[in-house]
């Protein structure tokens, strides 16, 4: 196999002569063809009972170069006498590829951040809200978390409340702006919650129009 990868790495056809180098090593290798007469394996693995072994074991051996890379699998065996034998299992080899294949790595590019993420602000004048939960008390009922989240300073305010209604909501969002002051935005998912308190603090602001 080696030899066939030499003809490609040369480049040469089927018609042209060998280099002096190419053809020394073919007339080497076929002057020692007749060497393979004297090799012999055995056809069975083991050439008496399992029962009678003392200790049985896999070898699997790999290597490998620039040129070619290989394996072979065999089996060493104990007798019951301490003799040590090994037995031919099988055997791969092949020529590593002609061609060479460049790579370059990845570049993550890192998106860049939102203007109301690194522009200085007020702590939670720019907050995202979500919740959390369910968790469970002492006396078994049912609670969650709603965490408003500062785009800035990465600063957390939680409130507890007993469900996800939007009253809730709205009664546990009062108590965080009389706690932090008002928001100039606020930023949640498409939860009905939060959707449904959109439209009531919508509706609430043009009362508030009117009346005014």
């Amino acid at each position: 196999m080696l030899n066939a990868r030499n003809l490609g790495e040369y480049g040469l056809g089927w018609d042209e002569q060998l280099p002096t180098e190419l053809k020394n090593k073919w007339e080497t290798w076929c002057s020692q063809v007749c060497l393979l007469n004297d090799l012999t394996l055995e056809r069975k693995y083991f050439p008496y009972p399992l029962d009678k072994g003392k200790d049985l074991q896999l070898h699997i051996f790999c290597d490998a170069s620039p040129r070619a890379f290989g394996a072979v699998a065999y089996f060493r065996y104990v007798t019951a006498n301490d003799d040590i034998y090994t037995s031919f299992i099988t055997a791969k080899s092949r020529v590593s590829p002609l061609k060479k294949f460049s790579s370059t790595s990845g570049v993550q590019v890192t998106a860049p951040l939102p203007a109301l993420r690194v522009e200085q602000s007020a702590p939670f004048s720019v907050v995202g809200i979500d919740f959390g939960g369910p968790l469970y008390t002492k006396d078994e009922n049912k609670h969650y978390i709603v965490l408003f989240t500062c785009a800035v300073t990465r600063a957390l305010h939680l409130e507890l409340v007993n469900n996800l209604t939007t009253e809730t909501f709205l009664l546990a969002l009062r108590r965080f702006i009389s706690r932090r002051g008002l928001c100039s935005k606020i930023l949640t998912d498409n939860a009905k919650t939060f959707k449904k308190s959109e439209l009531e603090l919508k509706t609430c602001g043009r009362l508030s129009a009117i009346l005014q």
